[in-house]
């Protein structure tokens, strides 16, 4: 049984209500505190930008309504200042601090807390600050690299970075593969941890799936699920279904869900190398929609060499479906090569493409490892397995301030 009773969650990532998909995975890990026993108050941080700007750049306008959120004991929205592709970031960074640190005020003036918990190094700082100031244990849980120049490349962004991570009881990061970017920027990482991130298990309804229609017609289904970012290697995957297409191994479908920066350009490469007919665009869709696409498709590939975690890998084997992924990645820490799912080299189409067309080739190997990924995914990858190992950290980090 855990120590800790109460937190007080510090994000910029959380949903406007119940099953929206953008930041659920914070809004999942808390509720699996709840679950574990731990009270937990929210405060939820959104940049705010005059009205058509922050229209334009798709930024989140209004607050999240009273009650939405029964689970926790408190949910308050605040905003703060920001200016577009990190312009004027001194003047954005001071606003997201006194922004943040007074609504940390205002919740502790209600009840007591036996910690401070933001998500994204963005927030360290102000956690930092407002946990000293009233002598709370502070983590901070960093679930990406931000890979903008303006920000990251900045000295004085870094600097700031930097002495706000160091003055934390702990940095949690959610995959290895962040390890070697943060101790550069912090030497020495004494206070690093790993805490995976978890995933939420498919209705039961859709657990005892069978092969899908399509594969029972001849063809495999293949999907994606991601946000359409540089990284992802979506375009990668393009290039892979090319070279089996050239082969003749042609007993296959695509199809990819989500939305980005990308788009458009993974659009034209489709045409240009003459996928058009097998390749289908589907676009964001709400999560409640995911597990049904999933349990139509039976390989979830997705080679994407900048990936904290992974939480949609996870979904996809809790469906039963052959997960493939990059080695060095987050998945590799569920993904083990040729027995819960299959690892591929960054950037290697050839490589991809020999895994898909065996794949498509030698189905029941497929099926085989598809199956102990679906029991490894949810017996060890769960949210309530999450929410252990994160209560674990919580309680090392507050036995040593009583040292």
């Amino acid at each position: 049984m855990s120590k800790v009773k109460s937190i007080l969650c510090v994000t910029s990532a959380f949903p406007d209500f119940p099953g929206e998909r953008d930041g659920n995975y914070v809004h999942d890990s808390l509720e699996a505190l709840v679950r574990a026993g731990v009270r937990v108050s929210v405060i939820v941080c959104r940049p705010f930008m005059p009205g058509p700007v922050g229209r334009w750049l798709g930024r989140k306008v209004g607050g999240i309504p009273a009650g939405a959120f029964g689970a926790f004991e408190a949910v308050e929205s605040v905003r703060y200042l920001s200016f577009p592709r990190h312009f004027l970031k001194l003047a954005s960074n001071a606003s997201l601090d006194h922004c943040v640190g007074s609504a940390i005020v205002r919740l502790i003036g209600r009840g007591r807390f036996d910690l401070i918990h933001g998500h994204g190094e963005e927030l360290a700082t102000a956690v930092a600050s407002a946990a000293r100031a009233h002598g709370l244990a502070s983590f901070v849980t960093i679930h990406g690299i931000d890979t903008a120049r303006r920000n990251m490349g900045s000295p004085a962004q870094r600097r700031r970075y930097r002495n706000a991570l160091r003055a934390l009881d702990r940095v949690i990061l959610v995959g290895e593969s962040l390890r070697s970017h943060f101790s550069e920027l912090v030497p020495g990482e004494d206070n690093f941890c790993i805490v995976h991130n978890g995933f939420r298990p498919p209705p039961p309804e859709l657990c005892n799936r069978s092969e899908s229609q399509q594969a029972r017609c001849g063809l495999m289904e293949l999907i994606s699920v991601s946000n359409l970012n540089e990284g992802k290697g979506v375009d990668v995957t393009l290039e892979a279904l090319a070279l089996l297409r050239r082969r003749g191994c042609d007993r296959w479908r695509y199809r990819i869900v989500g939305d980005g920066e990308q788009r458009a350009a993974l659009e034209r490469q489709t045409r240009r190398l003459g996928l058009g007919d097998v390749v289908r665009f589907l676009g964001a869709r709400p999560h409640a929609e995911i597990y049904p696409l999933l349990a139509g498709s039976d390989v979830f590939v997705l080679p994407s060499y900048r990936e904290a975690f992974g939480i949609a890998y996870l979904e996809a084997m809790a469906m039963g479906l052959l997960a493939v992924g990059v080695r060095g990645q987050g998945p590799e820490a569920f993904v083990i090569d040729g027995r819960t799912g299959i690892l591929v080299p960054p950037h290697d189409e050839i490589a991809l493409g020999c895994v898909l067309e065996r794949a498509v080739e030698d189905r029941k190997r497929c099926r085989e490892i598809a199956s102990r990924g679906r029991v490894e995914a949810l017996t060890h990858w769960t949210w309530d397995c999450h929410a252990t190992a994160l209560t674990s950290v919580y309680d090392q980090g507050l036995g040593e301030r009583v040292q």
